[in-house]
């Protein structure tokens, strides 16, 4: 029995340690402390068995609260990332990052893919697996900000991942 579960957990942390891959291009043209802009895509997203739309006519804080989901997402970024670069709204940047959230569960819970454009929008990589853990109590909108927070924390991990 301790065997099954010793085995049962190793699983766990192997499927857990590889959920961020890097499936096409290289993360090579972000430099150390480059500034790069972070842009957040829903329009692919499922909230809450919605698109956004529906969710925004459903949850009418929706549009007010979304830019805090942007600072969250932002900030716990950043701190993962240390100096080795600079997400913000940067609007001459030339990088961005576009996470593009498949995503949001009742629970607040993310599931994205994050893509390297050039200044001219051309896609040089992608990352898929970037998931973020909602919250465990709150209203909708809380348990997306906490989603939020985790999204920020496992974004800066895969950037600083497969940066050289």
């Amino acid at each position: 029995m301790r065997k099954l579960l010793l085995a049962i957990s190793i699983s766990l942390m192997a499927l857990s340690a590889n959920a961020q891959k890097l499936v096409e291009g290289n993360l090579d043209r972000l430099n150390q402390g480059d500034r790069v802009r972070l842009e957040i895509d829903y329009s692919q997203a499922t909230i809450h068995g919605m698109n956004e739309q529906e969710f925004s006519e459903y949850e009418k804080d929706w549009n007010v609260d979304k830019p805090e989901v942007y600072r969250y997402v932002i900030a716990k970024a950043n701190n993962k990332l240390g100096k080795r670069l600079v997400l913000a709204d940067f609007s001459n940047a030339k990088n961005t990052i576009k996470l593009v959230v498949i995503s949001i569960s009742k629970k607040g819970s993310f599931i994205c893919d994050a893509l390297l454009l050039d200044e001219n929008g051309n896609q040089l990589a992608k990352i898929e697996g970037i998931e973020g853990k909602g919250g465990t109590f709150g209203s909708k909108l809380n348990l997306i900000k906490d989603g939020a927070k985790s999204t920020g924390k496992d974004l800066g991990s895969a950037i600083k991942k497969f940066m050289k």
